[in-house]
């Protein structure tokens, strides 16, 4: 019925010169000293490398942002934190998102826009020019994405930015759509 301990009854883990192993291709990563993080967990995606595409992992670039333990120190960092916010979906990061919008800017925003999860991935950023300068920012970027139909398509935006006793807001942007 059940058994020996220890005994592996799985005929993929014995059998003659088969030693008891893992599965073979489980994405999976090693965490030092706390064994094997499974991908669907919160400590998985804080140890793969950051949505925005920098080299910094996730923990340490743009997730105390998003969970609003600390807030962006520029206006470059203002938008790889919104990037990742659509990237790993904008209805899971609302708060975020509706957080990091300038007051005034409030009335225009689209709720849609925000859980468009289902219709747009979001795959790439390119950061094409930042400049800040005292409490007004500009960042010229590239938003890779591709729709539910399969097109690939190139947010191209111009957004301003405003700082408010040290907070960055996202006041508004010229945006032209490109084909990929």
């Amino acid at each position: 019925m059940f058994a020996a301990r220890g005994a592996h009854t799985n005929p993929a883990f014995t059998g003659p010169g088969k030693t008891p192993m893992a599965p073979r291709n489980y994405p999976f990563l090693l965490a030092p000293s706390s064994g094997i993080v499974p991908p669907n967990s919160d400590r998985y995606l804080a140890m793969t490398p950051c949505p925005c595409g920098s080299t910094k992992a996730f923990s340490t670039c743009c997730e105390p942002f998003l969970t609003l333990k600390d807030k962006p120190k520029s206006v470059r960092q203002l938008v790889r934190a919104r990037f990742c916010a659509y990237k790993l979906g904008a209805g899971t990061w609302r708060d975020f998102l509706l957080r990091t919008w300038h007051p005034a800017a409030h009335p225009r925003i689209n709720m849609a826009d925000l859980t468009n999860d289902a219709y747009v991935t979001w795959k790439d950023l390119e950061i094409l020019d930042a400049q800040q300068k005292g409490d007004k920012g500009g960042v010229d970027f590239k938003a890779t994405y591709a729709t539910r139909d399969g097109d690939t398509k190139v947010h191209h935006e111009r957004a301003l930015f405003v700082r408010v006793k040290g907070v960055w807001y996202y006041v508004e942007g010229a945006v032209r759509t490109e084909a990929a």
